[in-house]
């Protein structure tokens, strides 16, 4: 066994069997504040993510067990997501603040390198992003949060937005949210899903994967019934179940949107479980972020690795709005 893996052996229920999983808690890092946003890249076989704050890229290296972290050359308060950019190896859409920020890193260094950035939103009420992830197009979702003094003053204010940005450059406000968060697409049944947190729900939307249209949302699952566990981040298996973290709960929670039923629960050793995506090379590892704030046991912060699931995810798709330098804002 490798000394950067603790193990634990866990017992996975589902409605209709009985399977064992294993968690795997990577070391090799210091522990996140609020590890967010995790992106697995199939091209590097690496899954990328970011601490939200103090503001960090992180890459995990599958083939070496490692990880590597790098800090801006700008001072930010706050990273919310990044996404590798297809064709550019080194280069990578970062939610920093209110801007989505174009960063080059080889993967390796402390410190990476902000080119510019493609887009900003409005800052009233004090919003940043707090989101982002492509479709299977390659275009960007992203959604805001209002920062504010205490959780319970994010609840209180409405007044987000998810955003659209697609291949042409077009910014596109898709709807008011109140802390917009994790994402996923299932392609055959041309659907899109969307977890706001304050809502306490998973809204689904349908998702023309053409035009990338996005209109009749409507409730696919409510976690006000469970006893409000805080959803947060989110992703989707090829027979279309969602994998969704929660805040504030210790566990993912599997659900099958089709029937707004829970198939079963993925149990964490902390608490603050903030999202997950598929990555390995078979896809069939579930990978999990978790945050350290406030009073969380000295597993907060880690990442974790699930696997034995019998489950697969689709690969994660690249930034394509490929950006050229001269279409960049200075980054101040």
């Amino acid at each position: 066994m490798s000394p950067l893996v603790i193990r634990f052996i866990l017992v996975f229920f589902s409605l209709s069997s009985l399977s064992a999983y294993r968690i795997d808690e990577l070391l090799d890092i210091e522990r996140n504040k609020v590890g967010e946003g995790p992106h697995w890249d199939v091209r590097t076989q690496s899954l990328y993510m970011v601490n939200k704050c103090p503001p960090k890229l992180i890459r995990y290296d599958y083939k070496t067990n490692k990880f590597h972290q790098c800090r801006f050359n700008f001072k930010v308060e706050t990273a919310a997501f990044v996404i590798p950019i297809e064709d550019e190896p080194k280069k990578f859409a970062v939610g920093l603040d209110r801007k989505v920020a174009v960063v080059q890193w080889d993967g390796r260094s402390r410190t990476c390198r902000v080119k510019g950035y493609l887009f900003e939103v409005e800052g009233g009420l004090n919003r940043n992003f707090n989101s982002g992830k492509c479709d299977p197009q390659g275009r960007l979702f992203a959604g805001t949060e209002c920062k504010v003094n205490s959780i319970g003053g994010i609840f209180r204010r409405p007044g987000s937005y998810l955003y659209k940005y697609d291949e042409c450059g077009l910014l596109e406000v898709i709807e008011t949210v109140r802390i917009a968060n994790g994402l996923a697409w299932d392609v055959n049944l041309a659907k899109m899903y969307h977890v706001d947190s304050a809502e306490f729900n998973i809204k689904v939307y349908n998702y023309d994967f053409k035009s990338g249209k996005v209109c009749d949302p409507e409730i696919a699952f409510d976690f006000v019934q469970y006893g409000k566990p805080l959803p947060y981040g989110m992703t989707i298996d090829t027979d279309g179940n969602l994998y969704v973290a929660t805040f504030n709960g210790s566990r993912v929670y599997i659900i099958d949107p089709s029937f707004s039923s829970i198939k079963g629960t993925i149990d964490l050793p902390t608490k603050q479980i903030t999202s997950c995506a598929f990555g390995g090379p078979n896809l069939d590892i579930l990978y999990v972020t978790t945050g350290n704030r406030y009073e969380n046991p000295p597993t907060g912060g880690k990442t974790y690795q699930v696997t034995g699931l019998g489950s697969r995810g689709y690969p994660m798709t690249n930034f394509k709005a490929t950006p050229d330098n001269s279409e960049l804002k200075a980054f101040s």
